[in-house]
């Protein structure tokens, strides 16, 4: 059963969760973006399914498109910005989802 899990930026549905892999479906609002962070374990891969979001990886920051594919290798600081649009990802992972270093966060969390 998918588990909604409402954000300050947005929201995210988490489909699947198993012992090895997650997916999920996540909704960041415009002008908003979730907090630079990173995972010590945790791999990501997003489908970008709407919107032209900024993404920071370390050090680069670059503009993604509809249908783009990113992937974030483990130690890599990452972080989403929806600009002018809500942008939608699906995100599927390893399934270490509670394995996250906030490095900086516009909610004070």
């Amino acid at each position: 059963m998918p588990i909604m899990q409402e954000k300050p930026w947005g929201a995210e549905v988490w489909l699947i969760y198993s012992p090895k892999y997650a997916l999920k479906h996540i909704v960041i609002e415009a002008g908003k973006r979730f907090s630079l962070q990173k995972h010590t374990e945790k791999m990501e891969t997003w489908y970008v399914s709407s919107g032209d979001p900024m993404v920071t990886l370390d050090d680069k920051k670059f503009e993604a498109g509809s249908g783009d594919i990113i992937h974030i290798d483990s130690g890599t600081s990452h972080r989403v910005e929806a600009q002018k649009k809500d942008v939608e990802i699906w995100e599927v992972s390893t399934p270490e989802l509670w394995d996250v270093t906030r490095l900086e966060d516009d909610y004070g969390r």
